[in-house]
């Protein structure tokens, strides 16, 4: 079960689910500043902001040529709900999940190991002293893979 953390100034919110690797919601002066879907289903496409692999015609198209979204898949190991939270405390977390990707069109994989990190800059920090910062981190290693698959974040 998903867990949130959220952050909160004068100026707004930041809302991210660990679990999930994702930031769910950012809320600036009363108004959300991420898409949100009208009803979330338990899927993957839980709104707010998450990471894509790259080329994404390798692993979300499963047809080359003119894009149909009736072709759109989200691969397996991406589901949101496959992350491991390493690292939580009042001001950052950090999450990681570990990913095998097979091309949709030809015989080629690539395997993954994903961290991401969130930290809430305090509005101390800021010039102004006041609003809403925060910083993703995001690093990505190829553990293993076909030798002339592409990949990148």
């Amino acid at each position: 079960m998903s867990t949130s953390i959220i952050w909160k100034t004068e100026s707004g919110s930041v809302r991210i689910s660990p679990e999930r690797g994702r930031i769910l919601g950012i809320e600036v002066s009363g108004h959300q500043a991420l898409w949100q879907p009208p009803a979330v289903d338990g899927g993957w496409n839980l709104g707010g902001e998450r990471l894509w692999i790259g080329p994404e015609v390798d692993w979300f198209w499963q047809r080359v040529g003119k894009p149909d979204l009736a072709f759109y898949q989200v691969p397996t190991d991406l589901n949101p709900d496959h992350w491991t939270v390493t690292n939580r405390d009042a001001n950052s977390c950090r999450s990681e999940i570990e990913v095998t990707l097979p091309c949709a069109h030809r015989d080629a994989h690539v395997r993954l190991g994903i961290s991401r990190t969130f930290e809430a800059i305090p509005p101390s920090c800021l010039e102004s002293r006041v609003g809403l910062a925060f910083q993703i981190s995001t690093s990505l290693e190829i553990l293993d893979g076909s030798e002339d698959q592409p990949v990148d974040l």
